[in-house]
Formats: C-alpha cells, sequence, structure tokens
C-alpha cells in the first residue's frame, strides 16, 4: 500500500490502483471496457470498477462523460505520483 499527500489527507494506494493509474496514463483517458480490455482481463469487470470508483474518490482520477461514455484518467500527472513514490521510497 502507497500513502500519497492530497491536499487534506493522505490517499493511500493498492498496487493494483497503482498499476491501473499506470494503464490510464499510457492509454490517456479511457473507458472501463477498453481497460479491461487492455489489462488482458486481470482483472475481474466489476472489481475493475470498483477500483476506479475509489480512485475518483481518492481524487487520483476523474470521470468525464462524453456521449454517455464514461472516461477515466488520471486528475494528477503520472510523474507527479512517481515522483512521489521516488521521494518516500516507496
Amino acid at each position: 500500500m502507497t500513502v500519497l499527500k492530497n491536499k487534506a489527507k493522505d490517499v493511500r494506494i493498492t498496487d493494483e490502483e497503482l498499476n491501473l493509474l499506470e494503464v490510464i496514463n499510457e492509454l490517456g483517458p479511457s473507458s472501463s471496457q477498453r481497460l479491461h480490455e487492455h489489462l488482458d482481463q486481470k482483472f475481474e469487470y466489476l472489481f475493475l470498477i470498483r477500483s476506479l470508483h475509489r480512485l475518483v474518490e481518492k481524487g487520483l482520477l476523474r470521470r468525464l462523460i462524453i456521449n454517455k461514455t464514461q472516461l477515466y484518467k488520471t486528475s494528477r500527472t503520472y510523474s507527479d505520483i512517481k515522483s512521489y513514490l521516488r521521494n518516500t521510497g516507496v
């Protein structure tokens, strides 16, 4: 589990959530279906959806709705997240 400073509180993220952030960074704004296909279905679809919602609640992802499709994108640059992890030794 990793802890990121997020304005008023620390944010804890799991390895799976960090992996999702990395994939979204590579693909750009993506639907849950596209992420599920890209992840080679390593995640069960409902687990993926719950993880995406948790990352939105934690402020690390933003949910965009375009033509009735929900897209997820990182709210911080991935390099900021990686830089923080390097500085904390995680």
